[in-house]
């Protein structure tokens, strides 16, 4: 996706302010700059939403709330809602037609209602997801943070660039989930519809829980998998695909190479093959196909990726650490009245 710009000229207003177009570049605006809490209900608005802070000293942020049945339609080119500087937008029902963008330090945090178009993350802003609907695209941009805990974060693709990161606790994302250019995907639950994909070699994911539908392409970054579900739709282009000098780390048990139980810590020497093997949260995956190379056809690449099998900390290891310790000797301090 490319770069929203910012287009945008915030006009001062004590409350609310419609400012028609003026050229065939500006379109109608509804700047909402009083610092104060306001709340968007019964109403349909048919321009963009600007909300900003108060102007005045102390300049402080403003807080919108959109409530059903409220339908923000946007200005016909594409944005509905934009949060700007230090500003708060709380969606928790009704419509937003056009692209939702946050820009600056602000916060959205969507916990009901839909958007039926993009969702723009950028700068250094903050988006949490604890419900609601984004119909299409989701995009992270220059340091921005998404949070998805529940509800659909995305319909089509997410994409995030430049030291966002993105962390996925419950909820779904669809389609894909593409990371590039010094970005990080954390995921403990939640799912992702069809891929994860990274590309760069800066950008890197954790994966701890959760469910990924389809692949997991690597091309130049580096992921560890420590559980989840993988493969949940049971058909792939690439499996795990590792290439240009990437890194997928698998943590856990009894891990196999086309069918042959083998030893760890290990890594995976075959150009291609089938893996199997127990996370360490317990989730198993079988034949899962993987290859280390040029996975989009072609010659294979002259540093082919890499894949690690790595063991997981040893119960027993770790039952033994405990009895050693309940043999240290124990030393109690005298109280203080009778030193």
């Amino acid at each position: 996706m490319l770069f929203r710009s910012r287009l945008v000229t915030l006009f001062f207003a004590a409350t609310l302010t419609i400012i028609a177009a003026t050229s065939p570049s500006l379109h109608a605006q509804v700047v909402i700059d009083n610092g104060l809490d306001t709340n968007v209900t019964n109403t349909t608005v048919n321009d963009l939403v600007i909300v900003a802070d108060d102007p005045n000293p102390p300049n402080n942020p403003t807080t919108l709330t959109v409530e059903d049945p409220a339908f923000i339609i946007g200005d016909g080119f594409d944005d509905s809602l934009w949060a700007v500087e230090n500003s708060i937008i709380n969606i928790t029902g009704g419509t937003i037609q056009e692209d939702v963008v946050s820009f600056d330090n602000s916060r959205i945090n969507m916990s009901g209602g839909i958007a039926q178009d993009d969702f723009f993350a950028q700068d250094n802003s903050v988006v949490t997801f604890s419900g609601g609907t984004v119909a299409e695209d989701l995009n992270l941009f220059d340091d921005a943070r998404v949070i998805v805990n529940s509800g659909q974060a995305s319909g089509s693709d997410t994409e995030l660039a430049n030291r966002s990161s993105l962390t996925i606790n419950g909820g779904v994302i669809g389609d894909n989930v593409t990371a590039f250019n010094r970005s990080f995907v954390t995921m403990h639950g939640g799912r992702i519809v069809d891929d994860l994909e990274l590309i760069g070699p800066n950008t890197s994911a954790l994966i701890t829980g959760g469910e990924i539908g389809q692949d997991i392409e690597v091309l130049g970054g580096e992921i560890t998998i420590t559980g989840g579900i993988l493969g949940t739709q049971g058909v792939f282009d690439s499996g795990f695909a590792s290439d240009n000098g990437a890194v997928i780390t698998l943590v856990g048990l009894m891990f196999e190479i086309d069918g042959v139980p083998v030893s760890h810590p290990t890594e995976v020497n075959p150009l291609t093959g089938f893996l199997s093997g127990t996370l360490s949260d317990g989730n198993s995956f079988s034949d899962i196909p993987f290859v280390r190379g040029f996975f989009g056809g072609g010659p294979l690449p002259e540093v082919p990726g890499r894949i690690l099998l790595v063991p997981e900390p040893s119960r027993a290891l770790l039952l033994l650490l405990a009895f050693t310790l309940t043999l240290l000797p124990r030393h109690r301090r005298r109280p203080s009245s009778y030193s």
